[in-house]
């Protein structure tokens, strides 16, 4: 009796059965990848869409109040003398209480410990998935700029502070279209981490980092990175934009061009330059 030998696979069909695996990987990987970053950026609006629901709610706590810039002094004046003042509480802190179960709540917004630093404003929903700095606990920043005009920023001088006071929702008429949250830098230089982060309140009531969280000049939009002194937001954190929080509570993902655009940040009160009356 003569046994049928078993055929195996030749060297070539190897190779032949290697490449379309590898083809069918090269194939599936950015599909892969596009998904995961997909992913990331729906978890990122959701957390804008959480902090736009704390907008609001703090808003109703205070007279229709909501931040602006982040280190809020004024002068003021009183009796014919000038002096600083603090006029609101900083948004990482101010909407901090309606994003976490109390348990989590880390005490007094308005007056926080000083040894807390960046902790204080440490929830889950103020970090982005696709921020690359594990150092930072906040990833998103806010719109602190003040127009005098329409392209023409106020940058600040001693008798009006250095960016837009807290004012009612009410009071902006392009709540619909002003950018009012977006994405805070990579930090590439971890100066905000290793310097601004171990910054406890100084004179004029800036507490610690919470108060660098915001845009106050142009050039912490549309400039370079260069540390606190340039750009402060990303406009490409999820590829080709990133994701924009409005003062009418609505969240959804702009390309890099219309968050470069300075008019998009402008909320039109130029007649304002202090709103602290309540």
């Amino acid at each position: 009796m003569t046994r049928s030998a078993t055929k195996g696979f030749t060297l070539v069909e190897l190779l032949v059965v290697i490449s379309i695996i590898a083809l069918l990987i090269g194939l599936l990987l950015p599909a892969l990848s596009s998904a995961r970053q997909a992913g990331r950026r729906a978890q990122c609006l959701s957390n804008f869409r959480n902090i736009g629901q704390a907008t609001h709610l703090y808003a109703s706590d205070e007279n229709g109040f909501v931040p602006r810039e982040g280190n809020e002094n004024y002068a003021e004046e009183r009796g014919g003398g000038r002096y600083w003042s603090v006029s609101h509480v900083t948004w990482g802190m101010g909407f901090r209480k309606y994003l976490a179960p109390r348990s989590e709540y880390l005490g007094n917004y308005h007056n926080p410990p000083r040894d807390r630093g960046d902790k204080f404003v440490n929830a889950p929903v103020y970090r982005c998935p696709s921020h690359p700095n594990k150092g930072h606990n906040v990833h998103y920043i806010i719109n602190g700029l003040r127009f005098d005009r329409a392209g023409v920023v106020n940058e600040g001088n001693y008798l009006h502070g250095s960016g837009r006071y807290a004012h009612p929702i009410e009071r902006v008429v392009t709540s619909s279209t002003m950018v009012y949250i977006t994405e805070f830098e990579d930090d590439e230089s971890n100066y905000f981490v290793n310097q601004l982060y171990q910054t406890s309140w100084n004179s004029f009531g800036d507490r610690g980092p919470a108060g660098w969280l915001d845009t106050w000049r142009a050039v912490h939009v549309i400039g370079q990175y260069q540390g606190t002194s340039g750009r402060r937001t990303n406009h490409k954190r999820h590829q080709t934009g990133s994701n924009v929080l409005y003062l009418d509570g609505h969240a959804e993902y702009r390309t890099d061009n219309y968050i470069l655009e300075l008019n998009n940040w402008d909320d039109k009160l130029y007649h304002m330059q202090r709103d602290t009356d309540r």
